[in-house]
């Protein structure tokens, strides 16, 4: 995948979640550009949904219905069970508010170890 970010990405600390149409995603990577998560494939196309939520139990964070356009995605072998699949998908933010970017970089400094 070539590189495409404009800013820097994040590895996340308390297991932030992406909650995309009804499907739930560990997030593997972020920026306040967009991010990268990993969920269990079916035959769900996630092209087929414009929005999602990212949530963090631990810290209490929710931001929700972020406009997203999804950039990637591939099915690969899970780590755990050979016979799961996984869904990896890279989503790029789109129409974010000035509050939305705001409380992703408030966020990501509070959680993030930066990775590039």
């Amino acid at each position: 995948m070539t590189e495409r970010r404009q800013s820097h990405r994040y590895q996340l600390l308390n297991e932030p979640l992406a909650v995309h149409f009804n499907k739930i995603g560990q997030i593997e990577n972020m920026s306040v550009g967009g991010l990268c998560c990993s969920c269990i494939n079916d035959e769900f196309d996630p092209a087929s949904h414009n929005k999602i939520d990212i949530r963090c139990q631990k810290v209490s964070f929710c931001l929700q219905n972020i406009g997203i356009k999804v950039l990637e995605t591939k099915v690969r072998h899970g780590k755990s069970f050979s016979e799961i699949f996984m869904r990896r998908c890279h989503v790029k933010f789109e129409d974010l508010s000035d509050e939305e970017i705001k409380q992703l970089e408030d966020f990501i400094t509070a959680n993030g170890v930066k990775v590039d």
